[in-house]
């Protein structure tokens, strides 16, 4: 035999033994909360002829709080956050300053791997979230008009992203900490004012941004 072969024989009893000797996780449920960042960004664009094209982006940054349940290879959340917002449109209306109130409900799938005799675990995170916008003001109403009074037209479907980690303080208290990205998909504001543009008016989602810190309790 080769030592080619030897070596993949090798690396294969290796990866076996690895993953026999892999512990699942047990099943833990566990409750908590804390402070949550969030920020998420829809473009389009306006394409006329002569391939002229102007931009426009729907975005925000949200500053709040977070409250999640977990069962160790789930974690649901719901945030409420507020902040500021931009709403860049093509000329003649520029950019309109805004902010927004909203709710984020997240669901995520996650699998956990614990380091240090059980101190701290890290996992990876991914799943979809809504955000489901309260209430909107902007600096002009009279362009957004009656937009401001359905707010709903700006919530957004979301696919989330990335990973987090448990510091344990004590055998049932435990510091959270996560980073996700995401891609919003576009709310219905925005394909509705590019159905309504006289001339082709493409738009797509956009990508974001959540951090959260917290502390948990393990029931």
């Amino acid at each position: 035999m080769t030592r080619k072969g030897l070596l993949i024989l090798a690396l294969a009893a290796f990866v076996a033994g690895g993953v026999s000797a892999m512990e699942v996780p047990p099943l833990q449920f566990s409750v908590g909360g804390g402070l949550s960042f969030d920020y998420s960004r829809v473009l389009y664009w306006e394409n006329f002829p002569g391939n002229i094209r102007h931009a426009g982006s729907l975005e925000h940054f949200g500053f709040g709080g977070w409250l999640f349940a977990d069962a160790t290879f789930a974690e649901l959340a719901i945030a409420v956050q507020g902040g500021p917002g931009t709403w860049l449109l093509p000329q003649p209306f520029g950019e309109i300053s805004a902010s927004f109130v909203a709710m984020d409900f997240t669901l995520l799938g996650k699998f956990p791997f614990t380091f240090s005799g059980g101190s701290f675990s890290l996992f990876p995170l991914l799943g979809i979230g809504y955000n489901l916008v309260l209430s909107v003001s902007a600096d002009d109403e009279a362009v957004l008009g009656t937009r401001l009074d359905s707010p709903g037209d700006f919530s957004a479907f979301r696919i989330k992203w990335g990973a987090g980690g448990d510091f344990n303080l004590s055998e049932s208290l435990f510091i959270r900490a996560s980073l996700l990205a995401s891609f919003s998909f576009p709310p219905s504001v925005v394909s509705d004012f590019a159905h309504a543009q006289p001339v082709w008016t493409e738009y797509t989602g956009g990508f974001g941004a959540t951090v959260r810190i917290g502390i948990g309790l393990r029931l």
